[in-house]
């Protein structure tokens, strides 16, 4: 394997010596065969030439041999140096290494297409590079460095050398590279003349170990600052780390924690129950044992100068063979934190029961009542569930203020607990209502339970020196016979007691199928009603009022809503105006009449027969904010002049008048609106509303004026004081409902000023109207 390598080396002395061995063995040898050969000169010259030729021959052939094999060996020579030289070009690309090499008396730097890569340049851009060009891109601190470093290495005779250096990157950027080389070539005396090395780009290592440092300044950082105390133990047990936390937790120093053992007696470690607690139970033995991260372990201690402290102790067993830590342990203090939640957990009883139960009476409030009622229902047995709402509540609250009606509902809630069996449930679910959940054995208790309940209701309630008589409406549902499950038992037991409410109130309803229809019913038409509001498909009626003093000419009309609808037919206003109240309607109800109303005074303003126009408005509209300001804008923006208009109130209404709806009249009054009371007369015994309100007009309802004549109930006794009592205030008078002569007749008499009734005309569309009333004026003209 050696002699091929020698031979390529030594080729030309081995053709050299074979062609001077070969022409010595010819010339001593050629001529002395010729002088035998030849028998005289002519063949010793032949075989001369002959001889000439054969030499030329012969060391030509051996040239040719010795070449050859020269040839040939100096091919495989240049074919291994080219593999050579391809995996190493191959493993400097693979390793993405530039090479370089310095002439250190040119001062000129060789450098492969890495080199110049790696600082962002095309090679050609930057060649030569000169030492020059380097002492510009080195780092001036890593420069003064290197320069140093080296000249120290040249003085010990050292040749080798690796530096990590800042190159300036094309961008402007600093690149950090590892520089390693030697010096490859020195000159006759001795003196290094060229050095070779390479150059690695390490800046994605060196940010790296910058993360990895800012991680570890970080860690220390946070486990000096942590909230957390930290402490490390070692194989033994003892503790071999420990953060200022630790110190703080355990009232301990630092240097005094290094070193003691984890289970020593002067820790005083118990349970978080207070029990002794074995070694084998206590956290660095059990992580040690299940070999595994264990969380939150409870343990108390006793703090030198707190007393007994409780902690959370999360403990870690480290597996690494090469570690001198066997457990990190992290721990808190965690007593206050307990005794808040004991705290915590006491208000939140406190609050449970704030939430299940009414804040005034204590007693369930409709939520755990609704919980009461599923279980119940759930344990399928028969039951009664009774809805309760006092009768005209609202009047205690407005007359006496609500102090006086907080006393009075406690005193009711009270007198239901201890009229109702204790195996009754009794709830307070609303302002006024209450409900009762009653376990049947038999219907008769169920009224023997409710007889009970009205004699305490009934029962007078004494507050601040007032008694109040109170009365209440009942609505009563069956499990199951009424109702399958909890839900339905409560809308029907509330239907019931709606039906209760419309029946004059102070009774017991007990729910039937009938009044699920009349609820179908309600939603029907209070559904119609809103689709008829909002497409305009109700209509004005107007109604003459007659004065009675000088021929019954119209004087005045009420406005009258009437609606079909394409399904109901025909609705009567008795049918659809309880229901606007019921559910929220009657405020819109009440501005489209007004609406309606407006649109009629604009037509008879631009021409044709004007008389003021009565509308009904609702106690509700009159309690609403703005409501005089509101209705006078529109009559302002028409314009329409104030005296035209006048508002009916029923008297029930003027009974509870708020300050709102004090305000709302006196604005509409001073504005020259004629106010005028309804149905007067019908029940209420107390008159002393009357004063204080700038009213114009009674309207005496018809119910007396139906009797005048026929001598039942006094009706005729009431009509005459009510006309007197109205001459006294100074009040006009209308009576309402005429439809005989001798009725009209009596009024007269007795100085009634006005009358409406069908004898003086229905309520007709106003285009009948305004004939009625053109027809009026030319027969009195």
């Amino acid at each position: 394997m050696k002699l091929m390598p020698t031979l390529s080396r030594r080729a030309p002395e081995v053709v050299a010596l074979s062609y001077a061995v070969v022409s010595a063995l010819w010339i001593l040898f050629s001529d002395r065969a010729v002088s035998l050969l030849a028998e005289n000169s002519a063949v010793y010259h032949s075989v001369q030439t002959y001889k000439g030729l054969g030499f030329i021959t012969a060391s030509s052939l051996v040239l040719y041999v010795s070449l050859r094999g020269a040839w040939t060996q100096l091919q495989a020579s240049y074919a291994r140096t080219a593999e050579t030289e391809r995996r190493l070009a191959d493993v400097i690309r693979g390793g993405e290494v530039g090479t370089w090499q310095l002439d250190l008396d040119r001062e000129i730097i060789l450098i492969n297409d890495r080199w110049a890569e790696i600082l962002g340049y095309p090679r050609f851009e930057i060649e030569p590079v000169t030492v020059a060009f380097w002492n510009r891109i080195v780092h001036p601190d890593d420069l003064a460095m290197m320069q140093a470093k080296h000249a120290e290495h040249f003085a010990a005779g050292n040749y080798q050398f690796a530096n990590e250096i800042r190159l300036r990157h094309k961008q402007g950027h600093w690149v950090w590279i590892m520089s390693r080389g030697r010096v490859t070539g020195f000159s006759a005396s001795g003196e290094p003349v060229l050095m070779s090395g390479v150059h690695l780009d390490i800046s994605r290592r060196k940010q790296l170990e910058s993360e990895l440092q800012v991680e570890r300044n970080l860690l220390r950082q946070v486990m000096e600052t942590s909230v957390s105390a930290v402490t490390a133990f070692d194989a033994k047990g003892r503790i071999i780390f420990a953060n200022r936390e630790a110190e703080a937790v355990l009232g301990v120093p630092a240097d005094q924690l290094v070193g003691r053992i984890y289970n020593e007696a002067a820790w005083g470690l118990r349970g978080e129950d207070g029990r002794e607690m074995p070694d084998r139970e206590t956290p660095y033995q059990r992580a040690i044992a299940a070999r595994e991260v264990l969380r939150d372990l409870r343990v108390t201690f006793r703090h030198p100068e707190k007393g007994l402290r409780a902690l959370s102790v999360n403990v870690a067993p480290v597996e690494r063979a090469d570690s001198p830590v066997r457990l990190v342990s992290t721990f808190t203090d965690v007593t206050e934190q307990i005794e808040a939640q004991r705290a915590l957990a006491t208000v939140a009883e406190e609050a449970q029961y704030r939430a299940l139960h009414d804040p005034m009476t204590g007693l369930p409030n409709r939520v755990l009542f609704h919980e009461s009622l599923n279980a119940a229902v759930a344990r399928g047995k028969r039951l009664a569930l009774v809805f309760i709402d006092l009768d005209n509540f609202k009047q205690i609250n407005d007359r006496f203020g609500h102090f006086v009606g907080d006393s009075v509902i406690l005193d009711v809630g009270r007198k239901l607990v201890a009229a109702a069996p204790d195996d009754n449930t009794i709830a307070r679910i609303g302002g006024d209502e209450f409900t009762v959940l009653i376990p049947l054995g038999g219907d008769e208790r169920l009224g023997e339970v409710l007889d009970a309940l009205v004699h305490e209701i009934e029962r007078p309630v004494t507050v601040d020196g007032n008694t109040f008589y109170l009365t209440a409406s009942f609505g009563v549902s069956l499990f199951p016979d009424d109702a399958p499950d909890a839900d339905e038992m409560v809308r029907n037991a509330d239907l019931a007691m709606y039906a209760a409410k419309t029946k004059g109130r102070n009774q017991c309803v007990r729910f039937d199928s009938s009044l699920r229809e009349q609820t179908l019913q309600h939603g029907i038409v209070s559904q119609g009603l809103q689709h008829a509001i909002r497409e305009g498909r109700m209509e004005l009626f107007l109604q003459p009022k007659v004065t009675l003093e000088g021929g019954c000419r119209i004087v005045a009309a009420e406005a009258l809503l009437r609606w079909t609808d394409p399904q109901l037919g025909a609705v009567s206003p008795a049918r659809f105006i309880p229901i606007a109240e019921s559910c929220g309607l009657i405020r819109t109800l009440d501005q489209h009449v007004i609406d309606l109303l407006c649109g009629v005074l604009v037509r008879w303003r631009t021409g044709g027969p004007t008389v003021p126009v009565f509308v009904n408005v609702s106690a509700e509209s009159l309690a609403s904010e703005g409501f005089a300001a509101g209705f006078l804008g529109k009559l302002g923006r028409l314009p329409v002049q104030p005296g035209l208009v006048g508002i009916e109130i029923t008297e029930g209404s003027l009974l509870e008048t708020s300050q709102v709806t004090r305000a709302n009249l006196d604005a509409l009054a001073q504005a020259g609106v004629t106010l005028s009371v309804d149905d007067f007369g019908t029940g209420y015994s107390s008159l002393g509303y009357l004063h204080g309100l700038p009213l114009s007009e009674l309207k005496i309802d018809r119910g007396f004026v139906a009797e005048i004549g026929t001598g039942r109930d006094g009706s005729e006794a009431i009509v005459k004081a009510v006309l007197a009592m109205a001459r006294a205030l100074g009040l006009k008078t209308v009576a309402e409902g005429v439809e005989t002569e001798f009725q009209r007749d009596w009024l007269i008499r007795e100085g009634c000023n006005q009358a409406q009734g069908y004898l003086f005309g229905k309520p007709v569309p106003v285009p009948e109207f305004e004939r009625m009333l053109s027809h009026d004026r030319r027969a009195t003209s």
